[in-house]
């Protein structure tokens, strides 16, 4: 299965989410069987929390993607899986 032309299987798996992240807000994109998700470092937490489902990317512009862009990115509140966000 693929992922924007990246196989599913080629992520790294759930156990790279046991190295600690080294800034706050680094993202890290994990596979967990077919399912792939986005996690963000808590450095006061000292954890990774699950930020959502990653779907696919945006078409990078709002022409291309046909979503609400600001400064490149989805607006959105709830961050449904858009790889941009978690690079």
């Amino acid at each position: 299965m693929k992922l924007n032309g990246r196989l599913i299987c080629s992520l790294p798996g759930v156990v790279a989410l046991m190295e600690p992240g080294h800034s706050d807000g680094q993202t890290k994109i994990v596979r967990d069987g077919t399912h792939v998700y986005c996690y963000s470092w808590s450095a006061a937490n000292r954890e990774w929390v699950k930020v959502g489902d990653v779907m696919g990317a945006s078409g990078g512009t709002q022409a291309t993607s046909g979503k609400q862009l600001h400064n490149g990115k989805v607006e959105s509140k709830a961050v449904k899986g858009m790889i941009s966000k978690c690079s």
